[in-house]
């Protein structure tokens, strides 16, 4: 749940930079994500790459959430979500029925 606070740091973040700038900064910090969480793989027995992965996360969470605010999205992505998760069942349920 986003906060009034995060509201605000969203509302006063699209109106400096705007949102194509802001949606360039998701891809941005969906790139740094990527590279992460290769690091975190390739070296998971490091504290850092874990800590490193936690950041990228919190990154591109809020990033996330400051493209739904601006554009009014999060019932969309709500209901991609429930669909999503739909299918993740299916899929669970068909890899059961094969073990």
């Amino acid at each position: 749940m986003v906060t009034d606070r995060e509201k605000e740091k969203f509302a006063q973040s699209i109106e400096k930079w705007g949102i194509v700038s802001q949606i360039l900064m998701l891809a941005e910090e969906s790139g740094e994500l990527t590279v992460a969480a290769l690091h975190y793989v390739r070296n998971k027995k490091q504290v850092e790459a874990e800590d490193h992965l936690a950041e990228e996360i919190a990154d591109v969470e809020l990033m996330i959430d400051e493209i739904k605010f601006a554009l009014l999205l999060g019932t969309k992505v709500q209901a991609y979500r429930e669909t999503k998760l739909e299918r993740l069942e299916q899929y669970l349920a068909r890899a059961r029925a094969l073990f």
